[in-house]
């Protein structure tokens, strides 16, 4: 219909998806619990600009090739992000290696988190997966403050930016085990 080309413009508004809602409600009941706010913005929307003006957390698919994976890949000095592949080389104890998303397994998958320094004075929180139990997992798993502080003890020792490769198993979009794989920090 050539005639409606200026006529229909896309909506304002976005449908969510399981992992989204499930990963935005965790964090919004972690912030109130220690008096902070947040703002939610959809990855779709957001712009250079406002990515830039501060610090950013996002939790969703590896799949859709979003603006973050761009800026994990370049603050990461050991991993590489591209299509279903993270890439681990150039680490001084660790041997090259590359995990697999996107099997078509839906009740077992890789699940991706990372801290790491972006553009401006700001930093990126990112939670990645190619289904939702990757993502609501590992959300939930980083609003417990009991498992922040393990996590923190056992594993950064002093520093500040990590990338953690999880396994995550489940039943029906529900998570049933959460196992760290690695973490390297830098």
């Amino acid at each position: 219909k050539p005639e409606l080309q200026g006529v229909l413009h896309p909506a304002n508004y976005s449908y969510t998806t399981r992992m989204a809602a499930m990963a935005t409600q965790k964090f919004q009941q972690f912030f109130q619990a220690n008096d902070k706010q947040f703002s939610i913005r959809f990855s779709t929307q957001t712009t250079l600009p406002e990515i830039k003006e501060g610090n950013a957390i996002y939790a969703g698919p590896i799949k859709n090739e979003n603006q973050f994976i761009g800026f994990f890949n370049d603050a990461n000095p050991y991993f590489n992000l591209s299509g279903k592949n993270l890439e681990l080389s150039g680490h001084p104890t660790l041997k090259n290696s590359v995990f697999t998303f996107g099997t078509s397994l839906v009740d077992q998958e890789y699940a991706i988190v990372a801290k790491y320094p972006s553009i401006g004075n700001s930093e990126h929180f990112v939670f990645f997966s190619q289904h939702d139990i990757g993502v609501s997992a590992t959300v939930e798993y980083f609003t417990n403050n009991d498992n922040l502080k393990k996590f923190e003890e056992k594993y950064l020792k002093g520093q500040k930016y990590f990338t953690a490769l999880f396994k995550v198993k489940g039943q029906n979009r529900v998570d049933t085990d959460l196992k760290i794989e690695m973490t390297v920090v830098f």
